[in-house]
Formats: structure tokens, sequence, C-alpha cells
């Protein structure tokens, strides 16, 4: 939310009454929301039980919660990255957050516990909340389920036939550096995004 109604400065502003499960609300409210200074992401759609074709026609969320713990735990599944992936080939670009969304009702150690599965790294400059807004606003975060990314370099030549790219990842005590070459730039960066999920984690991915 935006500083000045985290600190109280102004109210919340937006629709008053009951939610109603249409497109065409939640557009709007996704519409007044960013309206108002806020970022507005889009949360567990697997336990939210919302069709993908409604999920697919929102405009303006600015990331999608590509794992949570929670869910995870409830229903067996809320890895998104499938879904992630149609946003992008529709032309909707959007950041990925992770989150556990715990309620604690099992102890560590359960099977159920549904604490420190998932979380958002973000590289603010300070812990001060302007410079996590702003941090998230440049999308530099991303979302993991453990392993902490402290570095990754890409370099390529888009366009080109046989295009070639070498990627550098480097994570504590481990440094792995790729190169790929494909027949056309659109296969070596599916590949890449490929190379890059599996590097790190299923869901450790900017």
């Amino acid at each position: 939310m935006p500083l000045e109604v985290a600190e109280h400065q102004r109210e919340h502003k937006g629709d008053l009454g009951p939610r109603k499960y249409s497109r065409e609300y939640i557009q709007r409210f996704i519409d007044t929301a960013r309206a108002s200074g806020y970022l507005v992401t889009y949360n567990h759609p697997c336990w939210s039980m919302e069709a993908e074709e409604d999920t697919l026609s929102y405009d303006g969320c600015f990331s999608l919660e590509v794992f949570n713990t929670g869910s995870e735990k409830i229903s067996g599944y809320e890895c998104n990255m499938a879904l992630y992936d149609k946003f992008l080939r529709k032309g909707k670009f959007l950041y990925v957050h992770g989150a556990d969304d715990n309620h604690n009702k099992a102890p560590f150690g359960d099977l159920m516990c549904d604490s420190f599965g998932s979380w958002t790294q973000i590289l603010a400059e300070e812990l001060t909340y302007p410079a996590v807004i702003r941090a998230l606003e440049e999308g530099r975060f991303y979302a993991t389920t453990g392993p902490e990314i402290t570095g990754v370099t890409m370099h390529s030549v888009p366009g080109w036939v046989g295009d070639d790219h070498c990627i550098t990842a480097e994570i504590e005590g481990v440094k792995a550096v790729v190169d790929i070459c494909s027949s056309t730039s659109a296969i070596a960066g599916w590949s890449a995004v490929a190379l890059l999920r599996n590097l790190a984690s299923p869901v450790c991915f900017y």
C-alpha cells in the first residue's frame, strides 16, 4: 500500500459493501487500487479456485504469487509457473512472489507445517518502508523456496540465428557458468528460462 496509507495519513479508497465475484468487479477493484497508488498482486489462484480464463483476463496486476506454502499443504498444489507462462504468452508481464500464508496450526517438523516454505527475497537499499516499496516497484526481488541468489548475469544477442547465451549464476559456495546455443533466439530464450529455474529451485525465479 502507499506510504501515506500505511502511516494513516489518508483513508483507503474503493467500493464499500459486499464483494461481487465477477470479472468486471474484480477488474474495477484492480483499477481503483492502482489509481490510488497500490501494487496489486494476484495471490493463491489455485486455492481461490478461479477459472483460468478469468485469471488471465485481468489487467494491471503487479505480481503473481508463484508459490504459496499454505495452499500447497492444504490442496496439494500451488506452484503457478505454468499459469505465469500463460500470462507471458498473452503479453502480460508480471513479477512473481512467494509466501507462506501460514496459519501455524501444525507444529514445526510436522508434514503439514505451513511456515518457512516460501518467501520473497527483496534487494532493498535499507530496511525502511519506502526503500522496500521502491525495490518492489523496480523489480529487485524474487520468489524462492529456500535458495538465495547472490548474482545472476546473462549475455546474449537477440535475433541472431544460432543465438548464444552465457549464464552465470552464483549462490553461496557455488558458481555455475553455462553456454546455450540454439537455432533461434526464441528457443535459446526459453532454454535460458528453464535453466535458470532449475539452477536454483522450482520457483526461485525473477
